[in-house]
């Protein structure tokens, strides 16, 4: 349980300084459900007390992502990198041109359907 709040305080300051590194979230992600399957082997045949022993890692985590998502906004790192998608029905209807349209957003970083189209 330390070695999950560890890695996720120093994923929290990484990001934070604009480094994130993604292996420490896995990691932390990957020791949660190895806590919340040890925790609940430990209550086991008693569904109320496996149920009850995996709640708090779950909760854990959650609130450390909504951490991680409100650091992300102020610090601005998520800021102008969203990228519109095209429509699935211009893929179905017209794959190749639509694939070159895609292709021209990804290269020159087009942020906007509207703009990539004039």
């Amino acid at each position: 349980d330390a070695g999950i709040c560890v890695l996720l305080a120093l994923d929290l300051l990484l990001t934070w300084i604009r480094i994130p590194f993604p292996l420490l979230r896995q990691t932390a992600w990957l020791l949660t459900g190895a806590t919340i399957a040890f925790n609940g082997a430990t209550a086991w045949p008693d569904p109320l007390g496996v149920g009850m022993h995996g709640v708090i890692p779950i909760l854990f985590v959650v609130a450390v992502e909504a951490a991680r998502h409100a650091i992300g906004r102020t610090a601005d790192i998520t800021a102008d990198k969203h990228m519109e998608g095209v429509r699935l029905t211009r893929w179905l209807l017209s794959p190749v041109p639509t694939f070159l349209l895609w292709r021209r957003m990804k290269l020159w970083e087009l942020r906007s359907y509207e703009q990539v189209i004039k």
